[in-house]
């Protein structure tokens, strides 16, 4: 993780550490409008994850959505 933390600073990004063990997040539940962020919960996105992204922009608004997969059959 370390030469990631390194790439993504050289790049002038920056990092933000999520504090809460307990959290998880999928980048693919996270949708920012440029706005706004919409955050789904689901099976690998789960509360302390969306708290995690409005700790870390603040300046955004969250709303949360639950995320429901439902069989085609």
């Amino acid at each position: 993780m370390d030469i990631i933390r390194t790439i993504l600073r050289r790049e002038g990004l920056s990092i933000v550490d999520i504090k809460d063990p307990l959290a998880t997040i999928d980048g693919g539940d996270v949708l920012f409008t440029g706005r706004e962020f919409f955050v789904g919960l689901s099976k690998t996105t789960n509360l302390s994850g969306a708290k995690a992204v409005a700790s870390a922009f603040p300046e955004y608004p969250v709303t949360l959505l639950r995320v429901c997969l439902r069989s085609t059959q």
